[in-house]
């Protein structure tokens, strides 16, 4: 259904997207200012460096947004029926996650098989999600 949720994770794809993509200069300037040891893998293995350390970033700040929900009470773990009433926040935590997987799939051109088809798996859900 397009309503306000399906809008509002679409636009929270587009903009997560775009932070994570142009979240990789900074770091690879952080990381070849303080540690040398980077500048001696080649282009592949910082990229994917790079990939796993943004991530790692976006889900520590996925779970510091999931435990505010938690502490503010807009959340109730032991009541999952409610859920349903935050359908915008859920959203917005899959959209986020799939950035991660999105821009992974466009920047690090090597990766496993098995990684290439989970990133595509995200999509799918994603966009399936988003209709809900």
């Amino acid at each position: 259904m397009i309503d306000l949720s399906f809008f509002s994770c679409w636009l929270f794809l587009v903009l997560s997207s775009g932070i994570f993509y142009k979240s990789y200069s900074i770091l690879d300037r952080a990381l070849i200012k303080y540690y040398p040891k980077y500048t001696s893998y080649d282009a592949d293995r910082q990229e994917y460096i790079l990939t796993n350390m943004l991530k790692s970033i976006f889900l520590f700040l996925m779970c510091l947004a999931f435990i505010v929900n938690i502490i503010k009470g807009t959340i109730n773990l032991y009541d999952t029926s409610n859920w349903g009433t935050n359908i915008i926040f859920w959203k917005n935590l899959v959209a986020v996650y799939t950035s991660t997987d999105l821009v992974g799939l466009i920047r690090n051109k090597k990766m496993a098989t098995t990684t290439i088809i989970h990133h595509y798996c995200v999509l799918i859900g994603f966009f399936m999600i988003s209709f809900k």
